[in-house]
């Protein structure tokens, strides 16, 4: 018997296989897919720590992938920079190396067992001490024992429809967002994470590795057709973003355009009798936040925490689940609420007289300097919420 059973090895599932093995549990882990292989993604992170933790570092610095610690905003052609705070850098690798890097480093534990194309099928509990897990792999089923298991598969999770998690809170249908790789941009120097606002439409462009830069395109109005004609969509839509278009050489006709029609953001019930889910399993928030990948980092940090509680004995599997359900999902609900204060803000179009005022601010270095001056009042004057952010932010 297994002492856990992990279904889906991607971010959330890969990085809490390695940080309980590293702990010395026994572990068998089970993914649908080959790998390496490539997911939809937004491809940002800046977590760290973890890849310094266990070891995994090197393998990340050895792609070449570029390290970003710059932000760029551009407003409907004006353009604010600066360096980004809230993490010391932000990396953009493509899913297909690092999901094949946490791979690896999970494979190398004595502990583990890791099952790839295989699909889970069921989990029934067996016993009051173990839960009964069957997979197909070549067309043959296979059954596992384990006391603990858990579902890291993803937003169509069928683990979290064995048990039937329930949803506790979702929002409306959110809008599509759609990604291409593209070989033809011009990159900036220093690379930044570009955020760009055009015509009530934002879109994403980071710099990834092998060259390419990762477009993503998410249509706050006329959102009809892009699940049907993604590509179509996609193309007309990108001249919208003048300084980011002006910057491809050549529109690179064999790009493949992928992502997601509209669909809304949801956070599930995290855990049942000694089963419990984490990732998109748990909780999906829309990608322009860019926050998934360290969602997912996070939530398998504090997973990680509370069933090494468990198996030490410090406390009753009710009492440390409940405890992980409150953090991952007030940090999930903060992140969802920030996604929907995003789209309300920028559904407005700025009315074209005010973005007069804006270009000429961008062009007059001594009223800058003066909002520097005046910054945290005037920040304060428009949003408090903000103020108050920023605050925390800076105290930390």
């Amino acid at each position: 018997m297994y002492d856990i059973i992990i279904v889906g090895a991607r971010c959330a599932g890969a990085s809490l296989c390695i940080r309980l093995a590293e702990l010395g549990y026994r572990i068998l882990i089970l993914d649908k897919s080959h790998f390496p292989s490539d997911t939809n993604s937004t491809h940002i992170f800046g977590e760290i720590y973890f890849f310094e933790r266990y070891n995994i570092k090197e393998r990340l610095t050895a792609v070449p992938s570029p390290d970003i610690k710059r932000m760029r905003v551009d407003l409907e052609g004006s353009v604010f920079e600066a360096d980004i705070m809230m993490t010391d850098r932000v990396t953009t690798m493509r899913r297909i190396e690092l999901d094949q890097m946490l791979v690896q480093r999970m494979e190398q534990y004595d502990n583990v067992t890791f099952v790839k194309e295989a699909s889970f099928v069921k989990a029934i509990k067996n016993s009051e001490v173990s839960h009964r897990v069957s997979y197909i792999k070549s067309n043959k089923e296979f059954f596992e024992e384990g006391k603990v298991i858990i579902g890291a598969d993803g937003k169509y999770s069928k683990f979290a429809k064995n048990f039937a998690a329930p949803i506790e809170h979702k929002t409306e249908s959110q809008p599509p967002a759609f990604y291409g790789y593209f070989s033809s941009v011009k990159p900036l120097t220093p690379p930044c994470v570009e955020w760009y606002v055009a015509d009530s439409h934002i879109c994403i462009c980071t710099p990834t590795n092998n060259h390419l830069h990762t477009v993503l395109i998410t249509p706050l109005i006329d959102q009809n057709d892009w699940a049907k004609q993604p590509r179509e969509k996609f193309m007309s839509t990108l001249p919208k973003f003048s300084n980011l278009y002006s910057r491809f050489s050549s529109m690179d006709e064999e790009v493949v355009i992928k992502g997601i029609g509209k669909r809304e953001m949801y956070i599930k019930k995290a855990f049942g009798d000694h089963w419990a889910i984490v990732g998109d399993a748990l909780g999906w928030v829309h990608p322009i936040s860019g926050s998934g990948m360290d969602d997912a980092f996070l939530g398998s940090e504090l997973l990680a925490q509370s069933l090494h509680h468990y198996f030490q004995g410090l406390d009753e599997w009710q009492n440390v689940m409940e405890n992980y359900e409150t953090e991952i999902k007030k940090h999930l609900l903060s992140q969802i609420n920030r996604v929907l204060t995003t789209f309300e803000t920028f559904k407005h179009p700025i009315p074209h007289k005010q973005l007069e005022y804006v270009n000429l601010f961008c062009t007059y270095p001594s009223l800058i300097h003066r909002f520097g001056s005046h910054s945290s009042e005037t920040i304060r004057e428009l949003d408090e919420r903000f103020y108050h952010l920023f605050s925390t932010i800076l105290q930390t």
